[in-house]
């Protein structure tokens, strides 16, 4: 087999391995964002009315307000 193919065959699969790499390591910051957006959805659901949630790239805030937590839309049919 000439050295070209060879060094063709590496070259292919050397791309080919990169462009996996990269949708691997995409893939695995979309699951990791869905999770934690599930995780800061059941935070914010649990918490009191009133409360304030504010989340940016470099922190997440929380203040805590007074009453009861939400129920789910229950909210409003009086009883």
């Amino acid at each position: 087999m000439p050295e070209y193919v060879m060094a063709a065959g590496v070259t292919v699969a050397g791309y080919l391995a990169v462009v996996l790499r990269t949708w691997i390591r995409a893939r695995g910051m979309v699951q990791l964002e869905k999770v934690r957006g599930a995780v800061r959805r059941d935070v914010v659901r649990e918490l009191p009315r009133g409360s304030r949630f504010v989340d940016r790239s470099d922190h997440v805030t929380i203040e805590v307000g007074q009453g009861r937590p939400y129920e789910g839309g229950r909210r409003g049919l009086g009883g």
